[in-house]
């Protein structure tokens, strides 16, 4: 018989008070002791234990002896709210002019249940302390019982032990988990119940938790002697061992149950005697946990009782780290937030001859810094150095990479945290071009965008730019040459974040950098630029079309390469977009034809795809009604310009141009728009510019003096500038 049958035959013998009822439990605990239950089976258990009918003899050896996972799973927290609502006396209500009596377990029973989560706490995993914390309205309503006060009163504690990640909207400051009306409820019932230790211990974590609390009008909290009185205890310790055997697996589940179990651990310690013995309390007894982190008679304090920034910064001289690598080596700590504050005090202190600090050097070396480590110390190793400038940190960082300690993804992400530094750039970019991973140059484009906008604002504020300006424009001018190489082989992310980088460097006021200089490491070759302007996705081309605006508007060295090759992207893509000119050459002029050879650009013309019909043609390629990336949105502009007419009797069947809106606007007995050619091609732009191609609109409108006031968009600052100012093609 499958195991789980047998699970189900055994309590259907128990539920029926069958004369197999004692073999049929004896059965269930063996099976339990021995492999644990299954998810189902578990809930089958459950089932029963809820049941009103079962004996209570069965109930409670099912609950204390039976209800044992077999270590393979995470315990539902549906049990908790299970659990926590079969919690209370029974009521007596009416209904149909009838008095009736609402059923509930026996007190025995419901305390045994708690006392099984309570011990089992570690059985839910990480979720927990979540499910607790949500349930804590409902636990604080259960106080007023006094036979389940002990219980309820832990589960309320182990609530309040999670910090919080959330953080006040308002603020910024991390929200705090014990809320000012969980005081007012504990210390109404404290007034009710004076001599309740229960009561007095929850009191005392709430000073823990918040030092500076003040409890007027509750009892004196010194009379609670926690070296002679653990309340706050597992409850039964039988079924503790019992459900301890859940952590003998090595699975991930066991993983988290066992952390789960040393935090719970860790929260009982405080208030039992050897927790005191520990911390050498100069007094034989402490009648406030808060007097735990606090005053003189403590000759040091552990990083790991400490819970909260005030208690951090008041005690931080008394406050020993014993293990700073701890921060790399374990996930998850109930207070890693304050030892990363507790370590970066010491840094910005400077305290380099502090064993703290040699300590942090050393695992941040062997644990942090190198290809082999994990990925949370690394990351916990990056986010010390995100928070501050420590020479301690940024040293050993900008060791490995120099020493190939790091893998090419590491280093990159290292440069949002270090100094400029153009040797250490130079060794990833070096990297970068021998390696085809283009997932590497992605995130390199992501972190040299965000590090040149931070270098502009952090050192232009502290007049220290130009010491970064060379660094900014070797990047820039390396990536070029790997852009150009690689460009046809890249994915498109890749490409935007290309183009983001250029827009980081629009933010940096280059326009004192490049006058009267040759800026070359700012403009793209012409293999590159070119690839960008003719691409399949409008918003490279648009982009590229900003980029070529921007370059406009710098003022640049008379007679110059660059010069030149800005005139010759600026004529070559408006002729190629707006003007139906796609490669045009002329001798001493700046139609350069995108470099192209004159014979290979006449031979190209003469193709049978663009003889067989005049609705594809050279020089037409690249407009907006034939570009690849923007036909078919040129397309949806025109239909909803068409559905705005109200008079139209046909409909522009294919691409636009000025041969087809002659045709349909001489039509015999056909309306169509009454619009021009060119107001059509207007109209769409502007829709295009609504619609965030602003690069595209930004170059056309700007250069092109037919075109100078009719730009929608940004129409009142247009009309205030004089006609002096409009800007006619190069």
């Amino acid at each position: 018989m499958h195991q789980s049958d047998e699970v189900s035959e055994n309590l259907r013998k128990l539920f029926e008070r069958s004369s197999e009822s004692q073999e049929a439990l004896e059965k269930l605990r063996r099976i339990a002791s021995q492999e644990g239950l299954t998810e189902p089976e578990l809930n089958m258990v459950l089932d029963i234990v809820f049941d009103y009918s079962l004996r209570n003899s069965f109930r409670s050896s099912l609950i204390s002896e039976c209800l044992v996972p077999n270590g393979e799973y995470l315990v539902s927290t549906d049990v908790i709210c299970r659990i926590l609502g079969a919690i209370g006396v029974s009521e007596v209500y009416f209904k149909d002019g009838k008095q009736f009596k609402s059923k509930r377990l026996p007190p025995n029973t419901q305390n045994l249940l708690l006392e099984w989560l309570i011990c089992g706490s570690h059985l839910f995993g990480r979720a927990l302390f979540v499910e607790l914390h949500r349930l804590l309205p409902l636990l604080f309503g259960l106080l007023s019982f006094e036979y389940s006060r002990s219980n309820i009163t832990t589960l309320i504690i182990i609530g309040l032990s999670q910090q919080r990640k959330a953080k006040d909207i308002l603020t910024g400051q991390g929200l705090s988990s014990l809320k000012p009306w969980h005081v007012k409820t504990t210390l109404d019932f404290a007034v009710r119940f004076p001599f309740d230790s229960h009561i007095k211990a929850l009191l005392a974590y709430m000073r823990r938790l918040h030092p500076t609390l003040e409890l007027r009008g509750g009892p004196d909290i010194r009379s609670l002697e926690l070296a002679k009185s653990i309340v706050i205890s597992y409850p039964n310790h039988d079924i503790v061992s019992r459900l301890s055997k859940c952590l003998s697996s090595s699975s991930e589940v066991a993983w988290e149950t066992r952390e789960v179990k040393e935090k719970v651990q860790r929260l009982f310690d405080l208030f039992s005697t050897p927790t005191l013995k520990k911390r050498k309390v100069a007094v034989e007894s402490i009648n406030d946990l808060d007097l735990l982190s606090s005053s003189s008679e403590i000759d040091s304090i552990s990083i790991g009782s400490v819970e909260s920034l005030r208690t951090l910064v008041d005690e931080f001289d008394k406050i020993s780290m014993a293990n700073p690598g701890s921060l790399f080596n374990f996930t998850n700590m109930t207070n890693e937030r304050l030892r990363k504050y507790f370590l970066i005090f010491h840094l910005a202190l400077g305290h380099n001859d502090s064993h703290v600090i040699k300590k942090l050097i050393q695992a941040s070396q062997f644990h942090a810094l190198d290809s082999s480590t994990s990925t949370h110390a690394f990351d916990q190793i990056r986010s010390l150095a995100l928070m501050g400038n420590f020479d301690q940190i940024t040293e050993l960082m900008s060791k490995a990479i120099r020493t190939h300690k790091l893998d090419l993804m590491r280093s990159i992400m290292l440069f949002e945290v270090l100094p400029p530094n153009k040797q250490l750039f130079e060794e990833v970019l070096q990297a970068l071009e021998a390696d085809n991973n283009t997932e590497y140059l992605q995130i390199f484009l992501q972190v040299a965008s965000n590090v040149v906008i931070k270098w502009h604002t952090l050192h232009s504020e502290y007049g220290f730019f130009e010491e970064v300006r060379p660094i900014i424009f070797h990047i820039s001018e390396r990536l070029n040459r790997i852009m150009e190489v690689r460009w046809r082989l890249l994915t498109l992310k890749t490409k935007i974040e290309f183009l983001c980088f250029y827009r980081s460097l629009r933010k940096v006021n280059l326009s004192e950098i490049a006058e009267g200089d040759e800026p070359s490491w700012l403009i793209p070759g012409p293999t590159l630029m070119y690839q960008m302007v003719i691409s399949m996705h409008p918003f490279v081309i648009s982009e590229a079309f900003g980029l070529i605006a921007f370059l406009r508007s710098l003022k640049l060295k008379e007679g110059g390469k660059v010069l030149h090759l800005r005139h010759a992207y600026i004529m070559d893509s408006i002729n190629l977009t707006w003007l139906d000119q796609a490669f045009k050459i002329e001798e001493g002029s700046h139609n350069k034809g995108m470099f192209l050879d004159s014979e290979y650009a006449r031979k190209l013309a003469g193709l049978n795809f663009f003889t067989y019909s005049d609705l594809m043609e050279l020089k037409s390629i690249g407009s907006l009604s034939h570009s690849p990336g923007f036909s078919y949105l040129v397309a949806e502009i025109l239909w909803s310009l068409e559905d705005e007419a109200e008079d139209i009797t046909i409909r522009h069947p294919g691409p636009l141009s000025a041969n087809s809106v002659a045709q349909l606007q001489q039509t015999p007995d056909a309306q169509w728009l009454k619009k021009s050619y060119s107001e059509i091609k207007v109209s769409i732009l502007n829709k295009l510019d609504t619609l965030g191609y602003s690069g595209l609109c930004d170059l056309l409108f700007s250069s092109l003096r037919p075109l100078a006031y009719l730009r929608e968009r940004g129409k009142v600052q247009s009309k205030g500038r004089s006609r002096s100012q409009s800007r006619e093609p190069v």
